[in-house]
């Protein structure tokens, strides 16, 4: 779990803020429900700012990763992860590889993935999709309440298994290659089920 604190909006951010963007420092200036300062290990002395906007506007939430200098939105674009990890010193280690993926998935394709990395979390949401009596996702053997994410060192980076939900519906296994440089390959993915429907339709493979 990424260290957060709350991010006090300074008139000197604003500034740096509309450097970038008038209309994200007018967002921000005119409806902000939370901001966050977090810590990201696998770039050097570096953070993500988030913006929690009020409802009205759009895009509803406004991230940056910021160093104190450089200052770079995050537009929702594989480009632009990559371009952070040059600007900001991307040092992956077998520590901080599994919060970069999580990272990554959260900043791309407007968070269309959600990297899930909590047993408990999948539990909920099978919960809520598979008929009364169906076993609950439970991971490999005993493995119920370990965490569903994991990593394992490989000959040009790691490989990552995780569970994800796709578009806040399908609940899917995804397996990646993260290379040394940030660069994500996916390798398989396999489909659970779909989840919110209080059905527990079943979902073929082919649609992930």
């Amino acid at each position: 779990m990424l260290r957060s604190r709350d991010l006090s909006i300074s008139r000197t951010l604003i500034r740096r803020i509309a450097v970038l963007s008038n209309s994200h420092a007018a967002a921000i200036l005119a409806g902000t429900r939370r901001s966050r300062k977090i810590d990201l290990p696998f770039y050097q002395q570096s953070w993500l700012l988030e913006f929690v906007l009020s409802t009205t506007q759009r895009p509803p939430i406004l991230r940056y990763v910021d160093n104190g200098t450089d200052l770079l939105y995050l537009d929702s674009s594989v480009d632009t992860i990559y371009r952070a990890n040059r600007i900001f010193g991307l040092r992956l280690t077998d520590n901080c590889v599994a919060e970069y993926v999580k990272f990554f998935f959260e900043n791309v394709s407007d968070g269309a993935l959600r990297v899930i990395d909590s047993a408990g979390d999948i539990n909920e949401l099978l919960q809520t999709s598979l008929p009364m009596g169906m076993p609950a996702w439970s991971g490999e053997g005993s493995r119920r309440e370990e965490t569903p994410l994991r990593t394992t060192a490989a000959v040009e980076g790691w490989e990552v298994e995780f569970v994800g939900l796709w578009m806040e519906q399908l609940l899917v296994t995804m397996n990646v290659q993260v290379a040394g440089d940030g660069m994500i390959t996916p390798k398989h993915s396999e489909s659970l089920a779909t989840v919110g429907d209080g059905k527990g339709t079943p979902v073929r493979r082919d649609q992930v």
